[in-house]
């Protein structure tokens, strides 16, 4: 969780939060075993799979507090 804000009113008033995940997995996991290369060698696909996500949701804009209102 990368966090979120209210937004901006000048700029841009909608609402935003957003999220980063990594991670691997195997491919012979899932029963996705051709092209694994055999042990002892390296020709064929790898059984790694790393991956990335970065992700940014945007809402509608958040009423802006009340007057005297503390947070």
């Amino acid at each position: 969780y990368n966090g979120g804000y209210a937004g901006m009113p000048q700029m841009d008033p909608n609402a935003r939060v957003g999220f980063s995940a990594h991670g691997s997995l195997k491919r012979s996991d899932f029963g996705m075993t051709f092209g694994v290369p055999a042990p002892g060698t390296t020709i064929g696909v790898g059984d790694l799979v790393e991956f990335s996500i970065e992700a940014e949701f945007t809402g509608p804009a958040l009423p802006a507090p009340a007057a005297g209102a503390h947070e």
